[in-house]
């Protein structure tokens, strides 16, 4: 082998003779992406599980009294947890998501029937959350002329809320007494689909009272374990998103990778 001793990298072993180490170069490894196939029950995250052990422990193994490493695991189907006992678990009652951290393409995924294609909906949401970003921002005139649908700052979903409902049932003076809003009666839907997802407990995580207070900064901190909890210093996060609602799990794991890559990026 013309691997250098410092450049080893062993969770596996030969086959045919299981007294013998398969190393491989660790450096390569964790810089590409890692594909784990197989059929049900071959052993995919027992092998998954395995390389994120000798991870995590290879540099006690080599002396180094510092481990700065962090993994994140995104748990579908609660199975790490055994694995890891040290591991700093995020469960769905510990997890603070702030919804207002999500992208336009997300937040219009998760509160508007696509299927429907009602403008209406999408120009009526796309207004109030600009102006709840705005209403909330604390900087200069200027900046807040910038801020547009995908800006990452806070916004209240319930002021959101309020403007739809406002809108559904908005009378305006005629010429002969009250009429109808243009809008009158055509966001019902829209206003429905969106109480009914902020009254879901299951969506505590997003929309709870927690969401308005943690800044973006605790939100990382959360996932990357430093401090975030008394006395945690793990080097893997499970997240244990078995208990996430199916129609949000995809946008919670997106959202999630990306403030990672983000952080790791930047």
């Amino acid at each position: 082998c013309n691997l250098k001793e410092n450049e080893k990298f062993v969770f596996s072993k030969l086959s045919q003779g299981d007294n013998i180490k398969v190393p491989i170069n660790g450096n390569h490894f964790f810089n590409k992406h890692i594909a784990i196939v197989g059929a049900t029950g071959s052993g995919k995250s027992y092998t998954t599980a395995k390389i994120i052990q000798e991870a995590v422990s290879l540099p006690k193994e080599r002396g180094f009294k510092l481990n700065n490493s962090h993994i994140i695991i995104f748990d579908i189907h609660a199975e790490y947890k055994q694995a890891f006992h040290d591991a700093n678990l995020i469960g769905i009652k510990e997890l603070i998501l702030p919804y207002w951290l999500l992208t336009s393409e997300e937040l219009i995924e998760l509160f508007i029937d696509t299927e429907a294609n009602d403008h209406n909906q999408r120009n009526e949401f796309k207004i109030s959350v600009i102006n709840s970003r705005k209403k909330h921002f604390n900087g200069s005139d200027i900046d807040r002329d910038k801020i547009h649908f995908d800006s990452s700052l806070y916004f209240d979903i319930w002021e959101v809320l309020k403007h739809i409902s406002d809108k559904n049932s908005e009378m305006k003076q005629g010429t002969r007494g009250l009429i109808k809003g243009d809008l009158h009666g055509k966001l019902g839907n829209f206003e429905s689909r969106l109480e009914s997802k902020l009254n879901d407990r299951r969506f505590e995580f997003l929309f709870g009272e927690e969401c308005k207070k943690i800044s973006f900064k605790e939100t990382l901190k959360q996932f990357i374990s430093y401090g975030f909890r008394e006395n945690n210093i793990a080097n893997v996060t499970i997240l244990d998103l078995s208990g996430i609602p199916f129609e949000v799990l995809s946008i919670t794991v997106s959202l999630i990778s990306r403030m990672l890559f983000e952080f790791a990026y930047f």
